[in-house]
């Protein structure tokens, strides 16, 4: 029987992390970027709505193809850029909009408002927190443009965003990430803690473990999660 890997569960104000032990990450201070998507060069900043225009982005991840995905978050959608990453590569895929022109929030499965963290299973399947509808969506693979979500966590169907503090509710997350067993963990902002849930995750489910509160009844608000480390096995 081998040894459990323990992983370290970093919890930061936007960011939730699962990170092998032994995993280092080195950069240089100063260092300077080699690409940038959103702008076309290094010394503009000008927010949009179009395929090559970003407003507000706030969260990354990659999928298993090394594409890079976007939590574009004042538009109300995520984004797929194809590897090999360019500067001011254009965008071939939206979420939570129906074309690469428009950024309306909305609270369907398929709209989003104001999304924040987003990570992949171990399926490939895409997940987002969406911190404006206090839910977090799971997007079935192949995404593909004005894909329908799922599945959806803290509400019962995909109408609803009643923030709650309860273990099937959530109050605006931000963070979100899987351990090697496929629990999905969210950093559940607006309550003060971060959730498991369970695998196979479905619509309306409760949590299971809550860390930051003493039950799944209490979420003082405070200045947010910003710094909360513990070993996850």
């Amino acid at each position: 029987m081998g040894v459990p890997i323990k992983k370290i569960l970093a919890i930061f104000s936007l960011t939730l992390l699962l990170i092998p032990l032994g995993n280092v990450f080195a950069f240089s201070n100063g260092q300077a970027a080699t690409v940038v998507v959103g702008q076309g060069t290094f010394t503009t900043g000008t927010a949009g709505t179009t395929a090559t225009t970003l407003t507000n982005p706030v969260g990354i991840s990659y999928d298993s193809a090394g594409n890079l995905w976007v939590a574009d978050t004042s538009n109300n959608r995520v984004l797929k850029y194809a590897a090999p990453i360019t500067t001011g590569e254009a965008a071939t895929v939206v979420i939570g909009q129906g074309s690469f022109t428009t950024g309306t929030g909305g609270t369907t499965a398929t709209t989003l408002k104001t999304p924040t963290g987003i990570s992949y299973d171990s399926a490939g399947n895409l997940w987002v927190a969406d911190e404006g509808n206090s839910r977090v969506l799971e997007y079935a693979a192949p995404i593909t443009t004005g894909e329908a979500a799922t599945v959806v966590v803290g509400q019962g169907t995909f109408t609803t965003n009643t923030a709650g503090t309860t273990s099937t509710a959530l109050g605006h997350p931000d963070g979100i990430s899987f351990d090697s067993a496929g629990n999905l963990w969210v950093a559940d902002t607006g309550n003060s803690r971060v959730l498991e849930y369970a695998a196979p995750i479905t619509t309306g489910e409760a949590a299971t473990v809550v860390i930051g509160q003493g039950d799944f009844t209490t979420g003082r608000e405070t200045s947010g999660l910003q710094t909360l480390i513990t070993t996850v096995h």
